[in-house]
């Protein structure tokens, strides 16, 4: 899903008004208006008029189409980039989300680690390190729940390496609270899994990070999440909708755990969508003036340009 920006409709605006603008040249009649021209006999006079404002009429007619037709063309470009940012209510509380359609899935990655083998730490690290090398950084969230020693809990793979492994074993945290999953990418795109039930190889995995829980798994609610419950949190987790794309999500105020997964069953239509973090989670994300972050993470999710 695609949300057109704010200058794009303001672009749609003048677009309107520059259309308006040709009715009134076909429209006005003004042909009939009368020109004096200085130096000429009358009846020469009213045909030079006449002659005048036809051209006249013409050149502005063809001015304004040409600049209607620019933007136009302004707005279908920008449609192709348009924003996918949008902020939804849910449950009385709003969350930003962030969407990739499925065929824009390979702009997304993970970071941990730069060239040099130091961890990135912050999305504002990262967000240099990129302009180093002449990208940019469009959209970024933490990755996954981490150890104490800022390592990856479970499994992790980047760019096809695998830097962590499956972690099946019991804990008190919400990474432990199974069923846990796997958000991966190969070559057939963007997947949520069970991490009890991988139906492909860590081999075929291209990016990968294990967290936990399963908000849901095949639209049914973790067993563990009661909507009565009074355990509320900042929340950031990670879908697939129902063509392949992909979707993050972050509230801006505390909710349970029903609550957030609810939203990805209800408004972003996603089956598996896996819990990322708590408290500590953050979003970069400039089209909804989402810049400010501080935080230190292990990995993080990134889309560059």
């Amino acid at each position: 899903m695609s949300v057109v920006h704010l200058d794009h409709m303001k672009l749609l605006t003048r677009i309107s008004s520059a259309l308006h603008l040709v009715g009134i040249c076909r429209d006005a009649n003004f042909m009939k208006r009368p020109v004096a021209v200085v130096g000429c006999a009358k009846g020469r006079s009213a045909s030079i008029a006449t002659d005048a404002h036809r051209k006249l009429s013409s050149i502005l007619r063809f001015t304004v189409c040409t600049a209607a037709c620019g933007l136009l063309y302004s707005v279908a470009s920008f449609s192709v980039h348009a924003s996918d940012a949008q902020q939804l209510s849910y449950e009385g509380s709003t969350f930003d989300v962030y969407r990739l359609d499925a065929g824009e899935v390979s702009k997304l990655r993970l970071y941990w680690k730069d060239e040099n083998g130091e961890p990135y730490k912050t999305i504002g690290r990262l967000k240099l390190s990129l302009q180093e090398q002449g990208k940019k950084l469009l959209f970024a969230t933490n990755g996954g729940i981490y150890s104490k020693e800022y390592t990856p809990l479970g499994l992790y793979v980047e760019q096809g390496e695998k830097l962590g492994s499956m972690n099946m074993g019991q804990g008190s945290g919400n990474f432990s609270m199974k069923p846990n999953a796997v958000f991966y990418m190969d070559s057939s795109g963007a997947h949520i899994e069970d991490a009890s039930k991988l139906s492909v190889s860590v081999e075929k995995m291209h990016d990968a990070v294990q967290s936990g829980p399963a908000l849901l798994l095949d639209g049914k609610m973790h067993p563990r999440f009661f909507k009565e419950s009074d355990s509320y949190n900042i929340r950031n987790g990670v879908g697939i909708d129902s063509k392949g794309g992909v979707v993050f999500a972050i509230s801006n105020t505390p909710v349970n755990f029903y609550t957030f997964a609810a939203l990805f069953r209800d408004k972003l239509d996603c089956d598996n969508p896996l819990y990322l973090d708590g408290s500590i989670s953050e979003m970069y994300l400039p089209e909804l003036d989402r810049t400010f972050t501080f935080r230190f993470f292990t990995t993080i999710f990134g889309v560059a340009e």
